[in-house]
């Protein structure tokens, strides 16, 4: 993305924009049984999302010489019963430590291209060169600690000690040979990792925080940030969803009156209706054509790192029908044989298709009779049947006969002192560059608070301090309205069950579980 093409808002930070992020979480928490290390696996290869190839075996060996080998011959992960037991060791700890051993073969497995040989790839090994192939090993270790993140575990707790018990455990020596790396190497290396996948986790999750709060564009610069490093298709997903929603900021009145599930905030989606009328000047035009078709490519190249996902190939569909192009989007339903997803077992997920299928034929005029939304209307997700009746009504050209959802108001939650953002807060940053130094973002974890701020040359842009559930009073801890919870202003899944939500005109967002306790409290700052 060209950055410059923000400058186009006045200013441009301060578009409000939605966007969709979705991470599966379902680690177990605490000590395990090494009979679960296939689920494990199955955890991290679901919530990287990459498809490309079935996913490995994990296999266990009495061999004590390997501790772990990708074989891409058999697409095996070999676990030798001494790396298992050193893993064991960490205790409560043991699943993050052993995440991160088959997150690492899991990215080798990845990114290996079978083709080029049948060479094993050792979790020790550097090869007889190690040099040449430190770079991919730092790599395996950078993008295996952040999807076994995304899965829900923290190796980053473990890291250390786990190489320097391997090293032990396996008799290897303090200095550099033909296959390994010195311990002090190895140290210093596994440090430069840490480093990177804790500004890659928190770029990651102050970006899903604005995502949630709407600040759309400047989220995306986090998201940028992390492709650099990491292009899951979770990553492609949101880049590809923001320009989406860039682009309908060029308000084009025959595609855009419609609601489409990409646009989790319903309130937004059938507020839009009120933007002003009339041809976009020629220069809007093409700036949404532009962000349109970036869009398209960021979905397609999340598609082909993981076909099955439904929830992209609607993304996609929503974009070709804001192009114009409602006939490509039919053709597209029907050449990725996507029909099967309109099964109930899909719900609500083939309700969210059934309802783009609706837009698409509501703009190819087929019929006043829309038995999409109809049979939304009869049997959907209430959220769903609020953007069906919607679209009923615009397809007909009538007043639209729905109204936005009850808005969160609490007036308890203006009473709530936590959070409070100081100027000393920012003394202690990290600061990373996002974009050649003309954006940044910085990062401080003091006393439980996280301290979080975006910036650019021209100045500060929008900071946030987070505090988690831990770490605040009982007072603190607000009960909020029931409204919010059935039916939350935003509902976005970030980081496996875990939901953001703000409430109307305020400075906070709170995180809340399944239930609908609040978990961590979010403030934030506009400059």
């Amino acid at each position: 993305m060209d950055i410059r093409l923000l400058n186009i808002f006045k200013p441009w930070y301060l578009c409000v924009l939605i966007c969709f992020v979705s991470v599966t979480t379902t680690a177990q928490i605490g000590r395990i049984k090494f009979s679960q290390q296939r689920d494990i696996l199955k955890n991290i290869y679901q919530s990287c999302g990459y498809k490309l190839s079935d996913q490995p075996t994990v296999k266990i060996t009495s061999k004590a010489s390997q501790a772990a080998v990708f074989i891409p011959s058999s697409n095996t992960i070999l676990l030798d019963e001494k790396l298992l037991n050193i893993c064991k060791s960490f205790g409560k700890d043991s699943s993050d430590a052993l995440a991160f051993i088959l997150a690492h073969e899991l990215s080798h497995a990845i990114y290996k291209d079978k083709s080029r040989g049948l060479v094993p790839i050792n979790f020790l090994n550097y090869s007889k060169n190690f040099k040449s192939q430190e770079k991919e090993e730092k790599l395996a270790d950078v993008q295996g600690a952040f999807m076994a993140y995304l899965a829900g575990y923290n190796p980053g707790n473990v890291l250390s000690v786990l190489i320097e018990k391997i090293y032990k455990a396996y008799n290897l020596s303090d200095s550099p040979n033909d296959n390994y790396p010195s311990l002090s190497e190895r140290m210093r290396t596994t440090k430069l990792v840490l480093d990177q996948v804790d500004d890659l986790i928190n770029v990651f999750e102050a970006s899903n925080m604005l995502l949630a709060k709407g600040e759309f564009a400047i989220a995306q610069l986090g998201f940028n940030y992390i492709l650099q490093f990491y292009r899951g298709p979770e990553i492609l997903n949101n880049t590809g969803v923001a320009f989406v929603m860039q682009a309908m900021q060029f308000f084009n009145e025959e595609t855009d009156q419609y609601a489409y599930p990409i646009e989790i905030d319903e309130n937004t989606a059938l507020k839009k209706i009120k933007k002003a009328r009339g041809p976009l000047p020629i220069e809007d035009q093409l700036m949404r054509k532009h962000f349109l078709k970036l869009a398209e490519e960021g979905f397609s190249d999340a598609l082909e790192m993981n076909p099955s996902k439904l929830a992209t190939h609607i993304n996609l569909m929503c974009c070709l029908i804001l192009d114009g192009k409602a006939a490509e989007c039919k053709k597209y339903f029907n050449q990725k044989g996507l029909k099967k997803f309109l099964d109930k077992k899909y719900y609500p997920d083939n309700q969210k298709l059934s309802l783009v299928l609706g837009v698409c034929e509501a703009m190819l005029g087929k019929s006043i009779r829309n038995k999409f939304f109809d049979e939304i209307l009869l049997v959907g997700h209430d959220n769903l049947k609020t953007m069906a009746a919607h679209n009923k009504s615009v397809m007909l050209k009538l007043s639209s006969g729905t109204s936005p959802q009850t808005k969160c108001n609490n007036p308890i939650i203006d009473q709530i002192d936590c959070c409070q953002i100081k100027s000393n807060d920012f003394t202690k940053l990290k600061i990373i560059p996002l974009n050649q130094d003309e954006f940044r973002f910085g990062y401080a974890k003091v006393a439980g608070e996280e301290t979080m701020i975006f910036k650019s040359n021209l100045g500060d842009l929008i900071s946030c301090k987070r505090v988690k559930k831990s770490e605040l009073k009982k007072s603190e801890i607000p009960k909020l309205n029931l409204t919010c919870m059935d039916d939350p202003k935003i509902n976005m899944v970030m980081c496996g069950k875990k939901r953001y939500i703000y409430l109307d005109n305020s400075e906070l967002m709170f995180a809340i579980d399944q239930a609908g306790a609040v978990l961590e409290i979010v403030r934030f700052r506009y400059y």
